[in-house]
């Protein structure tokens, strides 16, 4: 089983237009976090915006993953 755990992972080559998109993506949720936190002065919560783009990108990652391999 640690053999297993060493191995390098496959990688999911995506399409250029997708790992456009999804090295945009954190760029977008940083303008989102310093426009929202600047404009309302409210650094104590605006930090919620972490950890739901977090899961939300997981998500976005599975769902790429499981329409990739379903292409093959």
């Amino acid at each position: 089983s640690y053999y297993r755990l060493l191995q390098p992972k496959k990688k999911i080559v995506y399409p250029a237009k997708i790992r456009l998109l999804l090295q945009a993506y954190w760029l977008i949720i940083v303008c989102i976090y310093l426009v929202y936190s600047f404009i309302t002065s409210d650094w104590g919560k605006s930090w919620i915006v972490w950890p739901l783009s977090a899961l939300t990108y997981g998500v976005i990652e599975v769902v790429l993953k499981a329409w990739r391999l379903g292409k093959k």
